[in-house]
């Protein structure tokens, strides 16, 4: 620096600080409005990024009071937290704090993954259910293609495949054919 004083000096640095401090103050109020909640965060990691932007917010002389903390943590949660929302407006003014609102926050995403992993256990159950019990009830698999594993099959007389049948054939699964095949042959038989 070219000054001449330790005024001077003292003046500039002053003024540079200064700048520096605008220019932080200006970007960590971008961030305060465009902070949200990422996924990969829970709860809790999610208010401290809030509560720290708010400090540094205020040791910049930007004051953030604990009503704006708090609008900001309900306003940046996702729809599945919107239900929360309603019920913490219904509160009592005394008992809206930030830390009563960081616990019941908190609590709330435990019943949340509570009700999730049984939901996926339940749903994991189903499906096991369902694999043990198909393949059960008579479904033959055959090795030959539709149409060659029947003596009747493009006969005439009463065993005949009509054009329409065999449109309808083609678009149905070949475990379904040979399902429909069997039944009609054992509804043939005396």
């Amino acid at each position: 620096m070219n000054c001449k004083s330790a005024k001077e000096m003292w003046d500039k640095l002053h003024e540079i600080f200064k700048n520096k401090s605008e220019t932080a103050k200006h970007i960590l109020q971008q961030q305060w409005y465009t902070l949200g909640k990422e996924a990969a965060d829970d709860i809790t990691t999610h208010i401290a990024k809030i509560k720290d932007l708010a400090h540094r917010l205020s040791m910049l002389g930007e004051t953030v009071s604990d009503g704006m903390i708090m609008t900001k943590i309900l306003m940046t949660f996702l729809l599945s937290y919107q239900h929360f929302n309603t019920a913490w407006e219904s509160t009592s003014q005394e008992q809206r704090t930030l830390s009563n609102l960081t616990a019941r926050l908190t609590m709330e995403e435990l019943r949340n993954k509570q009700h999730d992993s049984q939901r996926n256990s339940a749903f994991a159950a189903k499906t096991k259910q369902q694999s043990t019990t198909k393949g059960q009830q008579g479904e033959w698999k055959s090795d030959k293609p539709a149409g060659k594993c029947g003596k009747s099959v493009g006969k005439k007389g009463t065993g005949s495949v009509t054009a329409d049948q065999r449109q309808a054939a083609k678009k149905q699964p070949q475990s379904l054919k040979i399902k429909m095949r069997l039944s009609s042959d054992k509804s043939r038989q005396p």
